[in-house]
């Protein structure tokens, strides 16, 4: 029984066998080698893939929507949200004036005949379904004219005008909440409301806060020269 323990505990093989070494450097080396190209390869792919993105980035819903129109979804321009209380006077003809000045010439359609003639407009735009007159609208500018407009309404509530929401500004709530949660801004904003009636730590306003955001005037220019036409208001605005 003990020969057949020391069987068993015998190693497969021994130290002084010196074959063992001899042939397992060769594997070792094997494994190396592959290592080595593998890693290689690895660089040298995601080298060319990276010099592809930078030539050539992924078109994505809003990575490069329209010829001529270089800015980003989320653009390189950092700004803080500041209070302007020039937009929020009810019934005043210099607000509605404020208001009007952030729409360009056209309210926000645009030709896309006019666009394509830059290059190549994206399918997903191209093949949409219209009314056939070439006629587009800026979603920033679709989306201005929905919060002018609720504004409008219930400036006219608190007055008394009106007693119910038109049709109109019910699909602007709705259009407004899918607009922000598409627009999905995730910056922090801090606890320091301003309030009335309400201490600092109480809740957030959002001001001095640093967004990401695109460049507005740039999207506001490029609107301005694809205009469908130029005699529009943002209260006949047909969105």
């Amino acid at each position: 029984m003990a020969t057949k323990d020391a069987d068993f505990n015998e190693p497969l093989l021994r130290a002084d066998m010196g074959f063992c070494e001899k042939a397992s450097w060769p594997l070792k080396r094997v494994l190396f080698v592959a290592v080595a190209l593998s890693l290689l390869v690895s660089m040298v792919g995601a080298i060319i893939v990276h010099v592809a993105l930078l030539s050539h980035p992924p078109v994505e819903y809003g990575a490069q929507l329209l010829p001529g129109l270089e800015s980003r979804p989320l653009g390189p321009i950092l700004k803080a949200y500041n209070p302007d209380p020039t937009y929020t006077i009810y019934q005043s003809n210099d607000t509605r004036e404020k208001w009007m000045q952030l729409f360009p010439r056209g309210m926000g359609y645009i030709q896309i005949d006019k666009v394509k003639e830059l290059g190549i407009v994206p399918d997903f735009i191209r093949n949409v379904n219209s009314d056939g007159s070439g006629r587009f609208c800026v979603a920033a500018f679709h989306q201005l004219h929905c919060l002018y407009l609720i504004f409008e309404e219930f400036s006219q509530a608190l007055h008394g005008q009106i007693k119910h929401p038109s049709g109109h500004t019910i699909h602007c709530y709705d259009y407004l909440r899918q607009s922000i949660m598409c627009a999905a801004d995730s910056n922090l904003e801090p606890f320091r409301s301003r309030f009335e009636g309400m201490k600092p730590g109480d809740g957030v306003d959002g001001i001095g806060s640093i967004h990401q955001c695109r460049n507005f005037e740039e999207l506001y220019a490029w609107a301005d020269r694809f205009r469908y036409k130029d005699d529009a208001d943002a209260e006949q605005f047909e969105g």
